[in-house]
């Protein structure tokens, strides 16, 4: 179980100070510039302020789409320009990419993605693969069966692949966060990268060499190189895609744990599809079914605390079961309710971006999407899981 290595972080910390205040909208119409002076280092960003607290904090997305969370003591200079804002092309940002992240990592383009690394190009291409796969069984998932259009991303998504762990725990500290303590991947909304590491050396790309010198074992190639690994990337992926395709806004604060992650490990049955198609998925998590058969009946955690409460899923002893029942639980909704599903996403994603997200409107709205509180829903879910367990 991967569960509790996961992301669990979706916005840095400087955000949460920021909702302790009234958040202004501000119009998005012109570029600002804004220069930065911290730890004796002046930096120029080019993007937008999407929002402002009246103690001057700062929420801004530059043009390489991260988003950066500004104390106004740190701002020594901030020009507005008459020129719209507009993202950077494709050869802006890989430009931007390579004077930030350094002579050693290289580039790789894809249909989707733009993969930053510093691994060998054998174990770039094959985590790009695993990256479009993930991309490819989302969307053909949601336009078949979601109720609703994903929307095309502004730009290519970025992954960084390091050559390491030790340089993929460096860049997640420049970035202000904590790597996962065993995960090989995550993805990080502030910056809208995707971050992993080769973590088997330059043995995967001898190995991967001599099986592309014998075509005849090329079925064998991503169950050996990513057997342990593979789901994880493409959890991660999909956490990537959602952010960027209209399910999710990286602007709303609170996106409920258990559906942002539910949603990730429904996905991950792509894994298990890596040898053939990308038509979506439907199914069973075999990890997740093995662990939740595990808990059932005796750990499942009431609805109404799983919908509500997101601290469950960041510490205390309920972490790795409340990850397993947000997978079930979010099964069970898409297998049996998937209009009611949809529409719910939809108001989450219509929430007010940067504004605070209490229990009371958690139950609100589910009940307005669902049609009843999800302690109603006890008993149906119950009898659907229990058929599940029992196959």
């Amino acid at each position: 179980m991967q569960g509790p290595c996961r992301s669990r972080d979706c916005l840095k910390s400087r955000l949460w100070l920021c909702l302790a205040f009234a958040l202004v909208a501000l119009p998005a119409a012109h570029a600002d510039v804004i220069t930065t002076l911290a730890d004796n280092k002046k930096e120029s960003i080019e993007g937008t302020v999407l929002f402002e607290d009246t103690r001057g904090h700062l929420v801004f997305e530059g043009r390489d789409g991260q988003y950066h969370f500004l104390d106004r003591k740190e701002i020594v200079d901030h020009q507005r320009s008459r020129s719209k804002v507009r993202p950077y092309t494709s050869r802006q940002l890989q430009a931007a990419l390579a004077k930030q992240l350094g002579p050693n990592f290289k580039f790789l383009k894809t249909k989707n993605y733009l993969v930053c690394h510093s691994c060998s190009h054998e174990f770039a291409r094959e985590a790009a693969n695993l990256f479009e796969l993930a991309y490819a069984a989302f969307h053909n998932h949601f336009r078949r069966h979601g109720g609703f259009r994903l929307t095309r991303p502004s730009g290519p998504l970025v992954a960084v692949v390091c050559g390491s762990r030790s340089e993929y725990v460096k860049l997640l500290y420049e970035d202000k966060g904590l790597p996962p303590s065993s995960s090989v991947g995550v993805y990080r909304p502030g910056p809208n990268r995707m971050y992993m590491y080769d973590s088997r050396g330059s043995n995967v790309a001898a190995g991967l060499r001599s099986v592309r010198k014998d075509s005849s074992r090329s079925d064998q190639v991503r169950p050996a190189l990513l057997d342990r690994d593979v789901e994880t990337i493409i959890h991660e992926a999909v956490h990537q895609v959602a952010f960027n395709t209209g399910l999710h806004k990286r602007s709303v604060v609170g996106n409920p744990v258990w559906l942002v992650e539910g949603l990730a490990m429904y996905f991950e049955t792509a894994a298990h599809k890596a040898g053939g198609g990308t038509r979506g998925t439907s199914d069973i998590n075999p990890t997740q079914l093995e662990q939740f058969s595990r808990m059932y009946p005796d750990r499942v955690i009431p609805l109404a605390e799983l919908v509500v409460d997101d601290e469950r899923f960041r510490k205390g002893d309920k972490v790795s079961d409340s990850y397993t029942q947000a997978w079930a639980f979010t099964y069970f909704l898409i297998k049996s309710k998937p209009r009611a599903s949809a529409n719910y996403m939809k108001i989450l994603y219509d929430r007010d971006p940067f504004v605070a997200y209490t229990p009371e409107e958690r139950l609100a709205d589910f009940r307005e999407a669902f049609g009843k509180p999800p302690e109603k829903l006890e008993l149906e879910f119950r009898r659907f899981i229990s058929r599940v367990v029992r196959r």
